[in-house]
C-alpha cells in the first residue's frame, strides 16, 4: 500500500459478553481478513455503557398510629418513579406522589356538665359535653432526594427525606351534647345531640417535610415490588407514618 491514507474507514460490530465484564469503560480491536491475506487489525475503540432511565408507578395506603385523642386515616397515594435502569451500585431516585382522602380526627374529652335544660321541648339533665374536628386533605408529595441499594435481586432499601404541600383542606367541628331524659327512669339511656360546623376549603395551605427508611421486597431492579417505608413528619399531631404501597418499574 503506497498511500495508507486511502484505506481510512470504519467498521461496525457487535461485542457480546460471556460474563459480566469487571471494567467499564472497555476497549476492544477487531481484525479484518481478506481472503488469504493477513489480517488487518483496526485501531482500539473504547466502548461505555449509557446510562438508562427507569420510569415506574407506585400506589399505597399510608397508616398513620393513634396518639391520645388523635387519630387519622389514608392519604391513598399515587406515585410516579423515575430511577438508572437495573441499578447493580448506590443510586438516586426521584419520585412524586398525589395523596387523597387523608382524614384526621380529635376528639376531645368528655367534660362533665350536670345541669336541667330542654331539648326539642322535653325536660333532659346534660351529663357532658365533647367536641370532635374532623379534618379532610389531599396533598402533594416531591421526593428529591432519595439514596437507594439493592442488597440482591430481590431486596432494597433506601433512605431519603420528602417535601408536602396541602392542595386542599376542610375542618369540620362537631359539638356534642350527652343528656338522658327527665324525669329520671330507673335504668338511665345515655342520648347524644349535635351540631357541626364546617370551615371553607383552603387551597395550597400548611407544608410539612419528612426524612424516610425504606424497605422493597420483590424484583427490585426492574419488576414488580412490594414495600414500607416509615416516615417521620417534622409537624403535626401524628409525626409517625408507615406508607405501605406496591410499585413497578420498566
Amino acid at each position: 500500500m503506497k498511500d495508507r491514507d486511502s484505506t481510512t474507514g470504519f467498521i461496525e460490530y457487535t461485542v457480546r459478553f460471556k460474563k459480566k465484564p469487571k471494567k467499564i469503560p472497555f476497549a476492544s480491536q477487531a481484525n479484518i481478513v481478506f481472503d488469504r491475506n493477513p489480517p488487518v487489525t483496526t485501531n482500539r475503540a473504547m466502548a461505555r455503557f449509557i446510562k438508562g432511565i427507569s420510569p415506574g408507578i407506585m400506589v399505597g395506603y399510608s397508616a398513620l398510629p393513634s396518639n391520645g385523642g388523635y387519630s387519622a386515616r389514608g392519604p391513598l397515594q399515587f406515585g410516579y418513579v423515575l430511577a438508572p435502569y437495573k441499578p447493580y451500585r448506590p443510586y438516586f431516585q426521584a419520585e412524586v406522589f398525589v395523596g387523597l382522602l387523608q382524614q384526621d380526627d380529635f376528639t376531645g374529652t368528655v367534660v362533665k356538665d350536670q345541669r336541667d335544660t330542654l331539648i326539642g321541648g322535653l325536660p333532659v339533665l346534660i351529663t357532658g359535653r365533647q367536641t370532635v374536628t374532623t379534618t379532610r386533605r389531599n396533598s402533594f408529595e416531591i421526593t428529591p432526594l432519595h439514596y437507594r441499594y439493592n442488597i440482591s435481586n430481590w431486596i432494597g432499601v433506601g433512605l431519603g427525606a420528602m417535601a408536602q404541600v396541602n392542595i386542599s383542606e376542610q375542618t369540620t367541628v362537631e359539638n356534642k351534647v350527652y343528656f338522658v331524659s327527665q324525669p329520671l327512669p330507673q335504668t338511665l339511656t345515655t342520648m347524644v345531640s349535635g351540631s357541626s360546623q364546617k370551615s371553607s376549603v383552603t387551597w395550597l395551605g400548611n407544608w410539612n417535610a419528612a426524612p424516610f427508611a425504606d424497605l422493597q421486597i420483590g424484583k427490585v431492579r426492574t419488576g414488580p415490588v412490594l414495600g414500607i417505608r416509615y416516615i417521620r413528619l417534622l409537624k403535626g399531631d401524628i409525626t409517625d407514618r408507615f406508607f405501605l404501597y406496591a410499585g413497578f418499574k420498566l
